[in-house]
């Protein structure tokens, strides 16, 4: 050994740590080397702990079967510990399920933690290419190698940023975001190219991966979080900052202690203004269909309203500045039939106007129509005198029949019943075994 280029290396190694692409190790995860079982101990598991320490008594998973286990006790160096630190070979041993099967190649990692993908389907990004000419064919058979796991698959590279591909694997594989892997010819006569895996997915949907492409064309995203900022459009966690989310402040907006990729609150915003537009009596938060809980759905109509675009009556929701008026001409025609028809009401099924259900539901929004049970409606007009024909004769604290209810309104059972269950809905009648009581 002379030393001769030993600076050299060190000066390239610092080179490609410098320029790492790893992302903080911010969750404890163990690939398993070795896996046995000791009579009377359980299952053993060795390996090299990386990210953050562990401690008897953790509960962990076994991925990628996401299987929940025990750490029993902990061994380094042949001695038992309470805990061991990040970078250190142990072996544990695991309280694992009956039909719980380790084997080396698994992921041993936090429960639920957001920064373990596992699945058949990765997304990869392939950072160098090691073959002559520095290119690799497309849809061909290959080796993938991270950390002691090991699964053949089929590679297919995006047609728009060529450093992505869909790597389809024959068996399930687990890993953390953005681990470093090798791409090996199949059969292992060569190395081909070093990758990254970003996204995984348990079966292909060709949805799902279109959109990952998009999130990840042409730029690094700076965390997992940023990922799913890109996919969800949304977060709604105050702990992760700013910076973590977009390289570009101009894609985030802020409202309400929520963040908001610009693109997607726009084309969410506008598809509600559509909905306004379109919709002559209002509209509820439900018949919005949007990818979000109703937490962040509500933000957004918020929002709409703070800016003067809808406007909101308990939980309908109106375009601003838009009247009762603008009922459409099949809804002035079924209003007029349902004034007509009086105290015998109308029953939807039996109209003929042409969408007839969707005119008088957006009566009943309105509060112009009174839905008495499944297709009858009233007019609110005759729907107010027969409550209150029926109240004049009853005051609070007295109990009536149904056939005193008959003789107040002059109505059969047919009518009489539904108007006391939206009595009772309203508050204004309790039942009492066969009796109404007045409140």
């Amino acid at each position: 050994m002379t030393g001769y280029g030993i600076e050299n290396l060190r000066a390239e190694i610092s080179k490609l740590l410098s320029s790492s692409k790893q992302a903080k190790l911010d969750t404890s995860f163990l690939y398993i080397d070795r896996s046995f079982n000791l009579k009377g101990i359980g299952t053993t598991i060795t390996g090299t702990l990386r990210g953050k320490k562990l401690s008897v008594g953790d509960n962990l998973y076994l991925y990628p079967e996401c299987e929940e286990c025990r750490i029993k006790s902990i061994q380094n160096h042949h001695k038992s510990v309470e805990e061991i630190d990040a970078g250190s070979r142990t072996a544990l041993n695991l309280k694992t399920g009956e039909k719980t099967k380790a084997e080396r190649g698994m992921l041993l990692a936090e429960k639920d933690s957001k920064l373990i993908l596992h699945g058949r389907e990765f997304l990869i990004r392939v950072d160098e290419i090691f073959t002559a000419g520095g290119k690799m064919k497309n849809h061909v058979e290959v080796e993938l190698a991270l950390g002691s796991a090991h699964a053949i698959g089929a590679l297919h590279f995006n047609q728009f940023d060529k450093s992505l591909a869909r790597l389809s694997l024959e068996k399930k594989l687990a890993c953390r975001w953005n681990q470093n892997a090798v791409l090996i010819r199949h059969g292992g006569s060569e190395i081909l190219a070093s990758c990254r895996v970003l996204a995984a997915f348990e079966i292909y949907k060709r949805v799902e991966f279109k959109e990952a492409f998009e999130v990840y064309r042409d730029r690094e995203l700076p965390s997992i979080d940023a990922y799913e900022f890109q996919v969800k459009g949304f977060c709604d966690n105050p702990k992760i900052k700013t910076e973590e989310l977009s390289g570009d402040k101009k894609e985030i907006a802020e409202y309400s202690n929520l963040r908001f990729k610009k693109q997607k609150l726009d084309e969410w915003q506008t598809k509600i203004l559509q909905t306004a537009k379109n919709s002559q009596a209002g509209f509820t938060l439900e018949e919005v269909d949007i990818p979000v809980s109703t937490k962040i759905k509500q933000t957004i109509f918020k929002k709409l309203c703070s800016e003067n675009k809808l406007e909101n009556s308990g939980h309908i929701y109106k375009e601003k500045g838009r009247g009762d008026q603008d009922i459409s001409k099949n809804a002035r025609t079924i209003l007029n039939l349902a004034k007509k028809a009086g105290f015998a009401g109308i029953e939807v099924d039996k109209l003929k106007v042409p969408q007839a259900r969707k005119e008088v539901r957006d009566l009943i929004k309105l509060g112009k129509l009174v839905c008495l049970e499944n297709y009858l409606h009233y007019h609110k007009e005759f729907y107010d005198k027969t409550v209150d024909k029926l109240l004049a004769k009853f005051k609070k604290g007295d109990r009536f029949s149904i056939a005193d209810a008959r003789e107040a309104t002059g109505l059969s059972r047919k009518y009489v019943l539904p108007i006391l269950n939206l009595l009772e809905k309203d508050k204004l009648l309790r039942r009492d075994g066969n009796e109404r009581v007045v409140l």
